[in-house]
């Protein structure tokens, strides 16, 4: 989350992936940050155990708000 924070402080179009388990600590760090506008991904939780399918499948769904993200804000 902070690489990519620092990269937008830097004009550097980013995104962030989390999972489930991990969004209200990333928005309280958010928040904390000064940085509450930024949204990031949000997958399901566990994602290591997934096979390799199901990754493919996840990142076809997860892709075009990456990409509209990186274009300019999703």
């Amino acid at each position: 989350m902070r690489d990519a924070i620092l990269l937008e402080s830097q004009g550097i179009p980013s995104a962030a992936i989390i999972t489930e388990t991990f969004r209200a600590i990333t928005r309280s760090q958010l928040e904390a940050l000064g940085w509450a506008h930024f949204r990031p991904v949000v997958v399901p939780h566990p994602f290591g155990t997934l096979t390799r399918e199901a990754v493919r499948a996840l990142a076809e769904r997860v892709g075009p708000e990456v990409a509209a993200w990186l274009q300019g804000g999703a």
